[in-house]
């Protein structure tokens, strides 16, 4: 039986590149929506951060960042390849191609990331206050539709 170590050289480098991609290709998207958070960016541009996207497999990251004035490292310098903008007409295909979302707790890209079925994290920026209106609403949906994300 061949050892992991015997996969070095182009060749094996290769097939364990192609492998991790395959199996551990997770896409995550980060979106501030149209605030500012500037606290959530900095945060998914960390290093450790990173790090830890890439231990749950994570290996593509694009990040929507708003009307914040921090600007992600973009490209493949980073621990994860990373994409990022600041608006687009729609999220929607962002949103489609992302396995695991993280959002700034808008009630919009909340509700639309139970709608498409897929794994969402929320932090709530201090600016929005303790217990905006649309996040309470949110929060109701979510306990509603929360059992079939995990």
């Amino acid at each position: 039986m061949r050892q992991p170590s015997s996969l070095r050289g182009s060749t094996g480098e290769l097939l364990c590149s192609f492998f991790f991609e395959v199996f551990c290709g997770m896409r995550a998207f980060v979106t501030v929506g149209s605030t500012q958070f500037d606290e959530l960016i900095m945060a998914v541009d960390d290093e450790g951060v990173q790090k830890a996207l890439r231990g749950i497999g994570v290996n593509e990251l694009t990040v929507q960042y708003g009307r914040g004035r921090y600007r992600m490292t973009t490209g493949r310098g980073n621990v994860l390849n990373v994409e990022a903008y600041d608006f687009k007409p729609s999220l929607h295909d962002d949103m489609i191609a992302a396995d695991l979302i993280i959002s700034h707790a808008g009630a919009g890209t909340m509700l639309e990331s139970l709608r498409l079925g897929k794994r969402l994290v929320c932090g709530s920026p201090k600016s929005l206050g303790t217990n905006p209106k649309a996040f309470r609403a949110a929060q109701r949906s979510i306990s509603h539709f929360s059992r079939s994300l995990w």
